[in-house]
Formats: C-alpha cells, structure tokens, sequence
C-alpha cells in the first residue's frame, strides 16, 4: 500500500524543484541576452523574415575557432540576434598583390576544428555559411590582386575550392562561397564556371558568390555580363554600398538612399535587373555597419575615423531592412560581424559587431 501523505509530498517536492530549475535557466539566459531581445524571443508575432537570415562569426587565426568560448558565442548569436544561419571562415593567403599561388597554409583553420564548429552551430539549430577569403600577405585587399599568371592563379583557386567543397559535403554545410569580391577577376566567367563544375562534382549544397558592391556604372555593367551566376544558386552580393552624405540622417533618408545612394544610383532596381537576368535569388551575404559617426557614407571603411555613434549604426540597418522589405526575391542577409569571445569595442575603435549595442534589438523585431 502506498503512502498517499509520502506520495503528496513528493509530488510537492518535485514541482517545486522543477520550478526552480526552469527559473534559474530563464535567469542565467538573461544574463547571456539582453533584457529587451529577451522579452522579443517569446513574441510569436515576430515577422518578415527572410529564408536567410544570419550573422558572421569571425575567426581571424589557426586558433581562434579553438577557443572555449564557441559554443557560448555561438548561443547568443543564435538569440541575441535571432540567426538561423552563421557564417564561418577559413582563411587562406597568398605572398603579394601579384602571386599566382593562392594556398591554404599553416595560418589557416585546422579542418577539424572548423568541423567542430560547424558542428556545434547545426547542435544550436542553426545553418552555415562558409567562405575561404583570400589574405594577401602585403596588405593587399583581396579585391584589388592582380596575379602575373592567371591561368596559375585559377588552378591553385580551384584546388582550394575542391578541398573545401569535400569538406563542406562531409560536414552537411548548406552553402558554399567561391570567392568574396575579386572584381579584378570577375571577368572571367569561362573560368569560374569550370571551377563550379569542379566543386559540384563534389558538393551537393548551394553555392554562391559575394560580389563587391559598386559605385560606378561600369562596375555595375560587369556584374550584370557576369553569366557565371547562371551555374549558381544565389547572386551573392557584398553590400556597403554608400548611402548619404549625412552623418545624421534620418532612417526614411537611409531606406530612401537605397533607391538613389550617394552617386545617384538604383541600388534595388540594380538587383531587381540582376535578378530577371539571371533568374536567381539576391542574397547580401555581407553587410554592416560601425558604431560609429559616418558610417552609412562609408560603411566599408573600418579605418575612418568616427565618434561612437550605435543610433547611426542601428538606423541604417533598420533603412536596409525596410528597403528590401516585402521585395521576394531578395532571400535575405548575413550581418557583420561578430568575433570569436565577442569582445567589446577597443578604445577609439567602434566595430561591426551588434550585440550589447542599440542594433541588438533589430533583428529580433525586424518590422519595426
């Protein structure tokens, strides 16, 4: 015979305990997120989400992605900033701005730690992004290269590519970037097409490519003869465009720059042509601002010098989302970026990064 008395209370002891345990996980997810993202995460109301969605999460050495610190990072990416998917790098390099060499060597991720990554990220629920961006060890910004034998140049590029498109086969990754900007090398589209059948032959996912933005017809007019975006899923686009003059503009004055930016151009009906072209989806596989004055006149210029501004930077994301609002064809974004132990902005330097800024609530409330 059981003891109905012994039986209540253990029914008491257990609720209460169960009570406790779900209010100390509530707390201490607080204290990973801020109090206004935290009150977003339970809104079913939540709208207008792209089918991509996401954050970089930067890693800039061999041992970055080692780091303890990963998997928590990675959670409050995931909640901070509401991301479905999470964009990983491994870097790879090259001597000058005029090697014909591009290699992956020992500063780059070790593929299993990066695999560990992109583990840890589908365990969150999450997808992943991943690029090889190519650091040139003079300086030389990856856009501006110019190898003496280009034919060289696209053997090594490719055998770079394969490596990684097996990888990102064995690990599940759901899209793989050949290449972010290069516009020295987007000419080319025999050759890049050969590289994509090379990587298809061993990668099931998506692919893509992150072109440099523009600010000239004639740059434009190339992106629009690239017939390589025939052979990909998506046109892939690096998006810091510059948008106003102002270094206090309002965010009607930012969604508006979309349409005429600070050199008079069309930027959305830019993408709209590349579109219908092309029949592909747009995705802005890299964009962001800094937390700092100016920043929507130059967003790509990390090195200007700024005053700490985070309402500039958080209006001229909320300008970009309501400009590509309700526009289908643009599947969505990856924000830049955050960094491996989310550090915070060093003195004199206001970065990309969101979380713990103003910007942190708008991507969980994107409507607003």
């Amino acid at each position: 015979m059981f003891d109905l008395n012994a039986v209540n209370i253990l029914k008491r002891y257990f609720v209460k305990k169960y009570l406790i345990v779900g209010l100390v996980t509530l707390v201490g997810a607080s204290m990973l997120v801020s109090p206004a993202v935290m009150g977003q995460l339970f809104d079913p109301a939540r709208c207008d989400y792209k089918p991509i969605h996401g954050t970089w999460y930067i890693g800039w050495d061999r041992a970055s992605y080692a780091s303890g610190l990963v998997e928590r990072d990675l959670y409050r990416i995931k909640y901070g900033l509401c991301s479905e998917y999470i964009s990983l790098q491994a870097n790879v390099y090259q001597d000058n701005k005029y090697s014909s060499d591009p290699y992956i060597g020992d500063r780059t991720v070790y593929d299993e730690t990066l695999a560990n990554v992109v583990n840890k990220v589908h365990e969150l629920g999450m997808k992943v992004v991943l690029l090889t961006p190519l650091r040139p060890d003079d300086g030389t910004w990856e856009g501006a290269i110019q190898p003496r034998d280009l034919e060289a140049w696209f053997d090594h590029w490719e055998q770079i590519l394969v490596h990684y498109a097996k990888f990102a086969e064995e690990q599940d990754v759901e899209v793989f970037l050949l290449g972010s900007e290069l516009p020295t090398l987007r000419g080319e589209p025999g050759r890049w097409e050969e590289i994509i059948e090379g990587v298809r032959e061993y990668y099931s996912g998506e692919i893509s490519f992150s072109v440099n933005f523009w600010t000239k017809r004639s740059e434009f007019r190339e992106v629009l003869n690239m017939t390589q975006w025939e052979d990909m899923d998506y046109i892939g686009i690096t998006g810091y465009f510059e948008l106003t003059p102002s270094d206090n503009p309002s965010i009607e004055g930012l969604r508006r720059a979309w349409s005429s930016d600070l050199h008079g151009q069309n930027v959305i009906e830019d993408l709209k042509r590349l579109r219908n072209k092309f029949d592909k989806p747009v995705v802005f596989w890299e964009i962001g601002y800094q937390s700092k004055n100016g920043t929507n006149t130059y967003p790509w210029n990390y090195l200007k010098e700024g005053k700490k501004d985070e309402e500039e930077q958080k209006d001229s994301w909320i300008g970009f989302l309501r400009a590509i609002r309700g526009k289908e064809w643009i599947h969505g974004f990856m924000a830049f970026a955050e960094q491996v132990g989310l550090p915070k902005d060093k003195p004199g330097y206001h970065g990309y990064n969101m979380l713990g800024k103003e910007t942190e609530t708008v991507f969980c409330n994107i409507c607003q």
